[in-house]
């Protein structure tokens, strides 16, 4: 089944202090996946990653990790 969008927690930033809502990201939700375009919503707490395109097998508990070009932004567990 696939989506276009899940919520994350757990979050752990790597590159900046914080997320900014509307940052363009590459995500991946699985280590072997090839990722996709997403763009980053923050509403207080809660964060909502939305896809481009639909990505298959989202799954709780599986941990999602956001790119600029090489480099790790940061990441959460997925909802």
């Amino acid at each position: 089944m696939s989506a276009k969008s899940f919520r994350i927690s757990s979050l752990n930033m790597m590159k900046y202090p914080d997320l900014v809502d509307g940052m363009k990201v590459m995500a991946r939700i699985r280590y072997r996946s090839h990722g996709g375009q997403a763009v980053i919503h923050r509403n207080g707490t809660d964060i909502t990653v939305v896809f481009d395109t639909p990505i298959e097998s989202i799954t709780p508990g599986q941990s999602a990790v956001f790119y600029e070009d090489d480099d790790v932004i940061g990441g959460g567990i997925i909802e």
